[in-house]
């Protein structure tokens, strides 16, 4: 009875040695292929980011503003053609609208305006579109502006909004603009709120913008004021008719200092017309020391660039925070300059505006966490956490005079607008270093709840602070990098223990 017994224990070990040998091994399989799978994920997201952001230099289209350009229009039939030449006869891209020809076509109830490029393509104009579809009602009101993507279909613009609703008044003047996605449902656009009011001087000029929230009462916008007050010039010159004065006030009625601490501006204009300089203004209409230091920004328009340089109160150039007495900007993209004009190195908006550097920076730190040991991570999550708050929260504009916040307003434009894929995109990848990191030194999940900590915080100063702009985008944006990051040291970490047991070939 007992060697039946020790052999049914006998035959019941083996069985359970099989049992732990498969249970084993299915794990390690499933950790290969997780592992695997984990590798396929980061290659994939390396590839995507490549593709969604914008790396390589651009080089501009044209050196011409149109105020630099000739126009020449010729009508036939119900088409109304506009181009843009140069000096030569040259149909020419004017690069502050984005087009060199422009074409109106009238139908029955609208016209169409469409946009394209010196050689006759169809191109996107700086506003986000194609093409727009003016929609006319029976009295002849311009009732309703669809802006078209290169489908013909309506497209989601930057600012956030698809289709503009314009009401009239009694004198036919263009009175309200109510924003609509493409269904023509009411839409909050990021720097306007869901529509603008318009009141008009005894010459017709608009001289007050009242910004609106759904149920049409002043809202405070995204730059910090419910309504703009402006004065005109009268002159015969090229500035008549152009703004002069313009002052802030939040939806009381009351004056309200914007992010530099400024309460309205003073605007001058060259022989063509472009606002060459800037004077910040306290509540009373005199110049004012922002909070940045400076009062006056003079603008010098050379080609396809322009050129910002600062002044004090008494005229004197003025070294902002990061050193720079000026920027030159040429589409889109923005180098700092120093107190003789020369381009001057700034690494944050380098990697900002060159994000393919970012990108190799990250991996590079990703792969330093894994290569070194623990205390030395201690030191390289201290250097990044700095340099994370120094590209958030560091230089950034100072309070406004209401505290910003916004839902979700770059991931509902994913799909539709480039610059909110990109935004995105670096938010990922400015936390993936960060979750890397966490996972050298905190290889339990708690690393994880220690990114979403940080960003939540990170956040909430911007909201408290008014630095920069308090949106749940960025948290969703800086976790996934953290969680990916996490996933990425996990992948290193468990390659380097693997190889460490791999014997050695005698």
């Amino acid at each position: 009875m007992q060697s039946q017994d020790g052999t049914a224990d006998f035959f019941r070990d083996i069985g359970e040695d099989e049992r732990l040998k498969l249970q084993n091994k299915s794990e390690k399989d499933y950790s290969v292929i997780r592992g695997i799978c984990s590798v396929l994920l980061l290659v994939f997201f390396l590839i995507l980011s490549f593709i969604i952001i914008d790396y390589s230099p651009k080089q501009a289209a044209s050196e011409y503003r149109s105020s630099m350009l000739a126009e020449k229009t010729v009508v036939a039939g119900n088409v109304e053609r506009t181009d843009y030449l140069d000096e030569h006869g040259n149909i020419t891209v004017a690069y502050d609208l984005g087009y060199a020809t422009k074409i109106i076509t009238k139908t029955h109830g609208g016209k169409t305006e469409a946009y394209y490029d010196s050689e006759g393509n169809p191109v996107k104009c700086v506003s986000g579109y194609y093409s727009v579809y003016h929609e006319y009602d029976d009295e002849g009101y311009n009732t309703f502006n669809i802006f078209l993507g290169d489908d013909g279909e309506p497209v989601m613009l930057p600012s956030g909004y698809s289709i503009e609703k314009n009401l009239f008044n009694d004198s036919g003047q263009k009175e309200t603009i109510l924003f609509l996605d493409a269904n023509r449902n009411p839409v909050c656009s990021a720097a306007e709120g869901y529509g603008k009011q318009y009141e008009y001087n005894p010459e017709g000029r608009v001289f007050k913008v009242t910004y609106l929230d759904q149920s049409g009462n002043p809202m405070v916008v995204k730059n910090g004021y419910a309504s703009i007050l402006r004065t005109f010039y009268l002159s015969k010159g090229a500035e008549n008719g152009k703004i002069e004065y313009e002052f802030y006030y939040d939806a009381q009625g009351e004056p309200v200092a914007l992010s530099l601490g400024q309460y309205g501006i003073h605007r001058e204009y060259n022989e063509n017309g472009d606002n060459t300089v800037i004077t910040c203004l306290d509540a009373e209409g005199n110049p004012i020391i922002t909070t940045k230091g400076f009062t006056t920004v003079l603008k010098d328009y050379q080609g396809s660039s322009y050129i910002e340089r600062y002044l004090d109160i008494d005229g004197n150039p003025f070294k902002l925070p990061e050193g720079q007495y000026g920027t030159k900007t040429t589409n889109g993209k923005v180098v700092y300059l120093d107190a003789n004009g020369y381009e001057q190195f700034n690494i944050k908006t380098f990697l900002n505006q060159q994000p393919v550097f970012a990108i190799v920076f990250a991996l590079g730190v990703v792969i330093l966490s894994f290569m070194i040991n623990k205390r030395l991570n201690i030191i390289i999550l201290i250097f990044y956490f700095i340099a994370v708050l120094y590209f958030t929260l560091m230089y950034r504009e100072k309070p406004l005079s209401t505290n910003a916040f916004f839902s979700f307003s770059a991931y509902r434009q994913f799909f539709v607008n480039d610059e909110a894929k990109s935004s995105i995109i670096k938010n990922i990848w400015l936390f993936i270093p960060l979750g890397a990191i966490l996972y050298q030194l905190f290889p339990q999940k708690k690393a994880l709840l220690i990114v979403i900590i940080i960003s939540l915080i990170i956040e909430l100063t911007q909201y408290v602070t008014g630095l920069g702009w308090c949106d749940m985008d960025d948290v969703i944006s800086n976790s996934l990098g953290g969680f990916i990051g996490y996933g990425t040291g996990k992948v290193l970490k468990k390659y380097r223990i693997n190889k460490k047991k791999k014997p050695r070939k005698q």
